[in-house]
């Protein structure tokens, strides 16, 4: 999954005078990702801004409003009201993507040429596998999605959600507040085995203040956002004033805390801030307040103890750590 945190800048733009930034995936010498397969694929939602019209007047509405996903007539068949802040309102929806709805953020152009873009990874990669502790990675998506026979309220974190996943949201929504403007999101897991976190990073969205890593009660770790300092967009790109830009390990080779053991039964939690004051001295004037599809990721790289020799590929089963709904009670007792 690849966000805006994880934009680098190249040698020559740090010759330019860019600001070096760390990778977003840098692991301790000797371990990493290993795939047996011939392809993998990244996850990286790209939105333009380009001619955006004002929204009430305000460009940075319009820009919040089109980034965060928010319902707006035009936006295709398949973003309805009560789907505001959900990916259907980005254009992920069968129709926009096969070409058969025009679902754009509204424009001041009615130019509909395509432009074709071209993302850059890199990657540092070796064919010696027999010298690599493989990573496992497990993907925490809080808060807690319980499964229940009732209709979610649509404002419910969950509510875009349901479905989806059983571990937690993948995107929810965080309505503005002015009397407590630091909203915490929570979600707890069960470990199901035993092992060695080696490397743990947050995810979060514009809004995002730091995401927290704790074990059985202890906090471990957190990872905290950067934001864009330059309001100047012709020269701005990865220091945009508004913007997150950056967000820092947890856990990993250039933090303090460099590894972790956890048990089997033991209770992973992550906690998120996002501030919802209507000012945020962050973010461009009228920017701050309620923010849609939000996300409180936490990513871990981790080692366990008892594995499967049959292939590098053994550890896909447990890659991601749904939870069956069965376990929410014992979670709700923590």
């Amino acid at each position: 999954m690849n966000g805006a945190e994880g934009l680098t800048p190249t040698a020559q733009e740090v010759a330019q005078g860019a600001t070096p930034r760390a990778p977003y995936f840098e692991f301790e010498a000797g371990y990493g990702f290993i795939f047996d397969q011939q392809e993998f694929g990244v996850n990286a939602h790209v939105l333009s801004n380009v001619d955006l019209a004002p929204v009430h007047g305000s460009m940075a509405l319009a820009r919040k409003h089109c980034n965060e996903c928010w319902y707006a007539p035009g936006k295709g068949s398949g973003c309805t009201p009560e789907l505001s802040g959900a990916m259907a309102c980005c254009g992920e929806t069968p129709q926009c993507i096969g070409g058969e709805e025009d679902c754009r953020c509204k424009t001041t152009s009615q130019n509909t040429t395509k432009r074709r873009y071209e993302l850059q990874f890199d990657f540092l990669i070796t064919r010696q596998v027999e010298d690599i502790t493989p990573l496992a990675q497990w993907t925490l998506t809080a808060p807690q999605c319980n499964p229940t026979l009732e209709p979610l309220p649509k404002n419910s974190a969950c509510f875009l959600s349901a479905g989806m996943t059983t571990s937690g949201s993948m995107s929810y929504l965080v309505h503005e507040n002015n009397t407590e403007p630091e909203k915490k999101t929570v979600g707890r897991w069960i470990s199901p085995a035993s092992g060695e976190i080696h490397w743990a990073k947050g995810h979060l969205h514009t809004g995002g203040v730091n995401i927290s890593l704790s074990i059985n009660g202890k906090k471990l770790c957190t990872s905290t956002t950067v934001y864009g300092n330059d309001p100047n967009v012709t020269r701005n790109a990865r220091d945009e004033f508004g913007h997150l830009v950056e967000i820092t390990d947890c856990i990993g080779s250039r933090e303090d805390l460099q590894s972790v053991r956890i048990q089997a039964g033991d209770v992973i939690e992550v906690d998120s801030f996002y501030y919802v004051g209507k000012h945020d001295s962050r973010l461009r004037h009228r920017a701050g307040g309620s923010h849609f599809c939000v996300m409180s990721y936490m990513l871990l790289g981790v080692v366990f103890d008892k594995i499967s020799t049959t292939g590098s590929n053994s550890l896909m089963s447990i890659l991601n750590l749904d939870m069956p709904y069965s376990n929410y009670d014992l979670l709700g007792k923590y």
